[in-house]
């Protein structure tokens, strides 16, 4: 059974749902905001699904991207990415569509190769980098992309392949 509220037009809050459960006001789904769908539990909004289409919670990638970091950068695939920015050889800087709320974010990247001379690729963040503005903001993330060729130490190189996934606020 469920319960109709501001069926006269109102947009609800967490804490008022529209559209709850039988008893249980502060569970269900309601507006709050233009264009927006929003679902609460225990009178805390927990997920939204914003006009774009974009479904914001604590449990949702904010960005990820699949990419081609060769020669001119190619977005394979992905999600509140705009572009990804070149900064230099085996530098990337993915910018966000939408700002996220905080630099508390975390970030996973992976990267691979087609060259069978290379015995492993690895993506990482790197504090002392040059030409990127920052490496976390609320705009975008900075990562290195290696390789590493027999005992040779790594060294920066463009990927072909380049993924990366981002959650926080």
């Amino acid at each position: 059974t469920y319960n109709i509220f501001g069926a006269n037009g109102t947009a609800g809050s967490a804490s008022y749902v529209t559209y709850s459960f039988n008893g249980d006001v502060n569970t269900g789904m309601y507006s709050g905001t233009a264009d927006t769908l929003k679902f609460a539990t225990g009178g805390t909004e927990r997920m939204s699904i914003t006009s774009d289409g974009r479904g914001l919670s604590q449990f949702t990638a904010k960005a990820w991207v699949n990419f081609n970091g060769t020669g001119t950068v190619a977005i394979r695939d992905s999600h509140n990415i705009s572009s990804v920015t070149d900064v230099a050889g085996g530098r990337m800087q993915p910018n966000f569509a939408n700002n996220l709320a905080n630099i508390n974010y975390a970030v996973v990247a992976s990267c691979a190769t087609e060259d069978s001379g290379n015995t492993g690729m690895f993506a990482m963040t790197n504090t002392s980098h040059t030409g990127a503005s920052s490496i976390a903001n609320v705009a975008s993330h900075f990562f290195i992309t290696t390789a590493r060729t027999g005992a040779a130490d790594a060294t920066e190189v463009d990927s072909p392949f380049i993924h990366a996934i981002v959650f926080g606020d």
